[in-house]
């Protein structure tokens, strides 16, 4: 999502104020390492302890993305603990951190 949201925003809004505007070969060259990375695992040894995982994955991000994400069923303290954590990095990357 971060990657498409780059390369998109890059033409669609060109003038759009952003913190961080990459070089377009960024987020090429990561679109295409994850694509790698979930494709070439179908063709190992072991197909369906990897189909197993990505399930894994899929499965436990939903919940998180309710609790975390969207506005109707998110909880107060993981958002609090987020805006911690991100607050946190921006401090230690020496960055700036808009919380609203």
């Amino acid at each position: 999502a971060v990657v498409s949201t780059q390369s998109t925003g890059r033409f669609t809004k060109p003038d759009h104020p952003r913190p961080v505007k990459v070089w377009i070969v960024f987020p090429l060259v990561t679109a295409c390492f994850g694509v790698y990375m979930f494709v070439i695992p179908w063709f190992g040894s072991n197909t369906l302890l990897n189909g197993l995982w990505i399930g894994i994955t899929i499965v436990g991000g939903v919940p998180l993305y309710f609790l975390c994400v969207n506005k109707k069923y998110r909880l107060s303290a993981l958002v609090k603990l987020s805006d911690r954590v991100t607050a946190t990095a921006g401090r230690i990357l020496n960055s700036e951190v808009n919380i609203q």
